[in-house]
């Protein structure tokens, strides 16, 4: 398979930072931290993505009575606080 060569152009500084830090962390060159970093990103390389939301969680709720009652007690209005 033959490769496609690109040029990327203004790259922030903190990003050359990262990339620069990664590179050196896991011994590896710039070209190989980027590619691997596009692949991912994209969804074709072998590391999975990282998500930050909550889909572990979907359709695990479990009902806690100790939990709901715990929970209750935030509803309450201390009154002479609110003097």
């Amino acid at each position: 398979m033959s490769s496609i060569q690109y040029t990327v152009r203004s790259v922030p500084r903190n990003l050359d930072e990262q990339i620069r830090l990664k590179a050196a962390k896991e011994s590896k060159s710039m070209n190989n931290v980027l590619l691997e970093s596009l692949q991912n990103g994209l969804g074709l390389g072998d590391e999975k993505p990282m998500h930050h939301d909550l889909d572990a969680f979907y359709g695990r709720w479990q009902k806690d009575m100790g939990f709901d009652k715990a929970m209750k007690e935030f509803d309450l209005i201390d009154k002479e606080l609110w003097k």
